[in-house]
């Protein structure tokens, strides 16, 4: 993935990256899709300081460029190498084998403005759009343990992960469904 960063907009970046907490504002920049560069709006992703580590980091994506014939993304992550947990990847394989939606990544190389920074792992946020696209659904309800990573537990991954009672409630018709299917993968993990 080529992505081009202007001097005006890495700037910012820079400065971002230097307050404390880390700024979390997007800029612009260009992302090379299918050889055409479409505009889009970069992050910075993450709250755990290994994030931040050794002058790589994990980004936001948001394409703002008008759609392109076969693109069918226009939000995602670029996580560093570093920061995957393999034990991550096969639950979400598991949750997936188990009918479950979960994030699967692929591994990528990325270049920021021709230079080769490394290996991140590509993944599609689970929205809307590749709900409908990838499943044909429409009628969902997204269960999360938290929303809060920084919480007084630690990190993203705790012991209570696998405690159904931590899940957010909502409204959706299909929430009581979607709570009994996650407890039925934590007894199988």
């Amino acid at each position: 993935i080529d992505l081009i960063i202007s001097d005006s907009e890495q700037k910012k970046l820079d400065e971002y990256l230097i307050s404390t907490p880390i700024l979390k504002k997007k800029i612009k920049i260009k992302v090379k899709i299918q050889n055409k560069y479409l505009y889009a709006k970069l992050k910075f992703h993450g709250t755990h300081d290994a994030h931040y580590a050794n002058n790589k980091f994990s980004y936001s994506i948001n394409i703002k460029s008008p759609f392109i014939s076969g693109l069918n993304f226009k939000k995602f992550k670029l996580i560093k190498g570093e920061q995957l947990d393999p034990t991550i990847i096969a639950i979400n394989n598991i949750a997936h084998s188990m009918g479950l939606i979960s994030a699967k990544g692929k591994m990528k190389i990325i270049r920021i403005n021709q230079e080769k920074i490394g290996d991140y792992c590509f993944i599609e946020d689970i929205k809307k759009e590749l709900l409908e696209r990838e499943f044909g659904i429409t009628n969902y309800s997204i269960i999360n343990l938290t929303n809060n990573w920084s919480r007084k537990e630690g990190g993203h991954s705790t012991d209570s992960d696998f405690y159904s009672g931590k899940i957010e409630k909502n409204g959706n018709s299909l929430h009581a469904k979607a709570i009994f299917q996650y407890k039925i993968l934590c007894e199988s993990i």
